[in-house]
């Protein structure tokens, strides 16, 4: 009997030993938080609409529109014609005005991509990485979308409102 009560003390110590010396089970991982939606551009008392990031390569492709939509959609008494200008900073440094690229008529959707990267081009700009200020002169009902294509990896890049 003494046997048997120190062999079952033995393997309970063991056991409790050996828990002990476990690694316990790996915490379960919270979830990340959702990043959030990308928005429209604020159109609202916007003077210029700046896009912090654009890669320009011959491996990449830009999207970019302007939306000046119905007075009805905003709340606006009156929805003109916008002329759309660019510049551009690259990650040099350099600042180059491409001028009025577009010019976007009431209740219209424009794609700029064209007309951005045809004045890029003219003017010479040949770096990969650049931030866009766009600039409307009836920035009222007016919205930007843009996004980029770099291979497989697609990115909607979300447009800054400026209140100059």
């Amino acid at each position: 009997m003494i046997r048997w009560i120190t062999a079952v003390s033995a393997m309970v110590g063991a056991s409790l030993l050996l828990s002990a010396c476990l690694p316990s089970a790996p915490p379960t991982p919270k979830p990340e938080p959702e990043p959030p939606a990308p928005q429209a551009s604020d159109a609202r008392d916007c003077d210029a609409y700046i896009i912090p990031y654009m890669p320009f390569s011959v491996n990449s492709s830009q999207l970019f529109y302007a939306a000046n939509v119905p007075n009805a959609w905003s709340g606006v008494t009156s929805s003109p014609s916008s002329d759309i200008s660019v510049d551009v900073i690259d990650d040099q440094g350099t600042h180059t005005s491409l001028g009025q690229v577009a010019v976007v008529a009431p209740q219209q959707v424009v794609k700029l991509t064209t007309p951005i990267t045809q004045a890029l081009d003219a003017q010479g700009v040949t770096s990969t990485k650049l931030a866009l200020r766009i600039q409307a002169t009836n920035p009222e009902n007016l919205y930007i979308y843009s996004a980029y294509q770099t291979g497989s990896d697609r990115a909607i890049v979300r447009v800054e409102c400026v209140k100059e």
